[in-house]
């Protein structure tokens, strides 16, 4: 290392974790091993759209850049501790193991071991501080051999996050194996060799641990950087060559920047994603500011800035829908990028089913949610809607010709409903998750018992509109009947509690205040509670 404060370098995988230097150790400071399914698919997703666009064409994404990690020389332990990118480096070489483990016979299984264990010194690449959670369950299920044979409902599966991220990758991998998957591998061991050596980090070292925290943080902190959309408003001045225009384009930007601004989470470049979105139909492949430039390029700039103007227009209306329930539904959603977009969309166009379509999307994206859907199941489903929308959805499914003819004489509404069930069907009955016995733990039961309240207030007051009613932390989950249920309800059979104590039907929402008050009550006191009496 040189005599400054740190030095940086741009590495692939296989130099990061397969140099004879390459071990690292989590300080103890480190919080646990944190990924869930939905972080593990989006970084499979990326790698997967990144190497099949290299494949399309080699000039695009030949480097795909991961990020960076920030490491301290702990010349001691004769490895480096890593202050910053612990998550991801965890998650390659869970990666690694799981594709060591489902193809030992490949001939490229001895440098895939190499990366995880060095050969020539016979020590883990990556080690975990004895302090940091699960240490045993990392070496012991994950380094030393996988058993795939465990069963996702015990609880050494449930209480082992380095298990459960190695079965979402396998099962990430097998699609990928799939022909008839839309995310299929032509060839894994190009994608593997991709992986390995197109794949880039930023590796910065720092000469110690005080160095590196503050570089940490100034990387994390918020910087004023150029944002796309301030490139954006460049590129229409520039090729704007009327003063009068020019002036005209700064004005309708500066309209926009002052409506945005009476919205707390709002932001420019936001909406032109979600405006990307709209135009493109498809999963973008290069920054949003590359891309819509690259689509906006044969428009007059005048002509953009009025249809962003409008879209805008249209973007706010929906947000802004705060006593229509569909769309306050749609608010608890996680990834909103794509109900945003298709019901914008469909405003923008003038979609006559407007309604009707809101109504489909909170049952999608509801559904798909309940049954543990991920950004990746719902985007391409999403894309295609858009795409029915501007008349660009042709279905071509192979020896399906008499159902492509019926599904391509379906109108606009129908088709959406027609490719939302085909979806849904994919991943079996909502129902049956919804009727699980641990709702409580799940994401989605405070949402669902706000839609039941939206739905009972329809039911007796028959309006349409409800004021949104936001998630906050003094709303509180309480039980109906209490996990101590024994000493108020004495006659209960065991088996029948334990499976229901935590299910969505003895769960109600409740503010902090007679969360409170509430407590372990009986259900007749209870109910006063709940009541305000």
């Amino acid at each position: 290392m040189s005599d400054s404060t740190f030095d940086a370098e741009n590495k692939v995988i296989e130099q990061i974790l397969g140099d004879k230097k390459s071990f690292y150790t989590m300080p103890n400071y480190q919080r646990p091993y944190a990924w869930d399914k939905d972080r593990v698919e989006q970084l499979w997703y990326d790698l997967v759209e990144a190497y099949t666009n290299n494949v399309e064409d080699q000039e695009v994404d030949k480097n795909y850049f991961l990020g960076s990690i920030v490491l301290v020389n702990n010349t001691k332990e004769k490895s480096f501790d890593v202050v910053d990118g612990q998550q991801r480096l965890t998650t390659l070489t869970v990666l690694l193991c799981t594709i060591r483990d489902m193809f030992p016979d490949n001939e490229y299984i001895d440098e895939i071991s190499d990366l995880i264990v060095s050969r020539s010194k016979n020590l883990q690449r990556l080690r975990l501080s004895p302090h940091i959670n699960k240490l045993i369950n990392f070496n012991t299920t994950i380094i030393e051999g996988i058993d795939f044979s465990i069963d996702i409902k015990s609880e050494e599966y449930k209480n082992n996050r380095y298990l459960q991220t190695a079965y979402y990758f396998k099962h990430l991998i097998q699609k990928s194996l799939d022909q008839n998957n839309e995310s299929y591998i032509h060839n894994f061991k190009e994608f593997l060799d991709y992986l390995l050596t197109k794949i880039t980090i930023i590796v910065i070292t720092c000469n110690d641990t005080g160095s590196a925290i503050k570089l940490f943080n100034v990387l994390n902190d918020r910087g004023m950087d150029l944002s796309s959309a301030d490139i954006i408003k460049s590129y229409l001045l520039q090729n704007e060559p009327n003063e009068q225009n020019q002036n005209a384009i700064i004005e309708v930007w500066k309209k926009i920047e002052n409506e945005l601004e009476k919205y707390d989470n709002e932001k420019f470049s936001e909406i032109l994603n979600i405006y990307l979105y709209h135009l493109k139909m498809e999963n973008p492949k290069k920054a949003l500011q590359d891309e819509l430039l690259m689509i906006i390029k044969s428009e007059s700039s005048m002509s953009v800035i009025a249809d962003i103007d409008k879209f805008t227009t249209n973007y706010l209306s929906v947000i802004d829908s705060n006593h229509d329930y569909n769309i306050s539904s749609l608010k608890y959603l996680n990834h909103s990028v794509y109900w945003k977009s298709i019901l914008t969309s469909a405003k923008h166009l003038k979609f006559d089913k407007f309604d009707d379509l809101k109504i489909l999307l909170k049952k999608y994206y509801f559904q798909s949610w309940i049954t543990d859907g991920t950004a990746n199941r719902i985007k391409q489903t999403s894309f295609n809607i858009l795409k029915i929308l501007k008349d660009n959805y042709i279905k071509k499914d192979k020896d399906k010709e008499t159902e492509n003819n019926i599904f391509n004489n379906l109108s606009k509404i129908e088709k959406i409903e027609y490719i939302i069930k085909e979806n849904l069907n994919e991943h079996g009955n909502f129902i049956n998750y919804i009727m699980s016995e641990n709702a409580y733990s799940k994401g989605w039961s405070k949402p669902i018992l706000l839609l039941l309240e939206y739905n009972l207030y329809e039911n007796d007051t028959k309006e349409h509109t409800k004021d949104y009613i936001p998630i906050t932390k003094t709303l509180h989950l309480e039980h109906i009947m209490p996990k101590e249920y024994s000493a108020y309800y004495p006659s209960i059979n065991k088996n029948d509690a334990d499976q229901n104590i935590n299910s969505l039907g003895n769960l109600t929402l409740l503010t902090y205040k007679k969360n409170s008050e509430a407590g372990k009550l009986p259900y007749t006191d209870k109910v006063k509670i709940f009541k305000g009496e």
